[in-house]
């Protein structure tokens, strides 16, 4: 009986996988069988399940979406961000990815069309299109109340995009700084108007060396006339120093 056939008649397996931590339990799933997968499915909770998706590695998600029926797999991209859905599309057959794009709401499909025109290697193919964008007249008190609603779906808060009436970008707020603002002033008396960004088809390298040099968090994506497409989070940024390095060691 080999190791992975001893594990599964552990008695304590399930209890061994609660303890561990998403990104280790995403770690090892790519020494596991297609049954061990398959339990792995059927024993966790959509958002938990999304969770360990993300964190695994690309061959490993494959192989967990072709487990799913696209009821489950759309459930579970409900928790993911645009960026790690469409990778995910792109390694999938086309017929599949065209399958999941029909079947996704309007919004949802417009995104993931829009995030896939772009190549890999640029901004517009590492970008999320998760991020909080207000409008600058908002009052702080609107602002905030509009931040609490958007914040379960996106994954950066602590700095939050302004932009006019004409939806280009204006500036950046700081979470703290509106926190303690008065309510009655309006967002852009705090927005400070000096910001970097990049356009999509800037070159990933060209990104992170920005990022670095500004020490920013996240860099935002415009278009040529200054409306948002989406950000570029330090996350994603670390993901492309460490395949840059990758292939100068090659």
């Amino acid at each position: 009986m080999d190791s992975n056939e001893n594990r599964k008649n552990d008695a304590s397996y399930a209890e061994e996988l609660d303890e561990l931590s998403t990104v280790d339990l995403a770690l090892e799933l790519s020494d596991y069988e297609e049954e061990e997968l398959k339990e792995l499915c059927e024993t966790h909770e959509d958002e938990e399940l999304a969770g360990i998706l993300e964190q695994s590695e690309l061959k490993t998600q494959i192989r967990i979406i072709k487990i799913l029926d696209n009821k489950r797999i759309l459930r579970l991209f409900s928790y993911m961000s645009k960026d790690d859905i469409v990778d995910i599309l792109g390694e999938v057959t086309a017929g599949k990815a065209k399958e999941l794009i029909n079947l996704m709401k309007e919004g949802d499909k417009k995104i993931i069309n829009q995030l896939m025109g772009y190549r890999d290697d640029c901004a517009g193919g590492i970008m999320t299109t998760e991020y909080i964008k207000l409008d600058s007249s908002l009052l702080i008190k609107d602002a905030i109340a509009k931040i609490k609603e958007i914040v379960p779906k996106t994954e950066l808060i602590d700095t939050i995009f302004v932009v006019n009436r004409s939806k280009k970008l204006i500036g950046t707020a700081k979470l703290r700084d509106i926190l303690i603002a008065p309510e009655e002033d309006k967002l852009e008396s705090i927005t400070n108007e000096h910001y970097i960004y990049v356009e999509p088809e800037t070159d990933q390298e060209e990104v992170s060396l920005l990022v670095s040099k500004y020490d920013l968090t996240a860099i935002p994506v415009l278009n040529k006339n200054k409306a948002m497409l989406g950000i570029i989070t330090i996350d994603d940024i670390v993901d492309v120093m460490v395949e840059e390095h990758t292939e100068d060691i090659l």
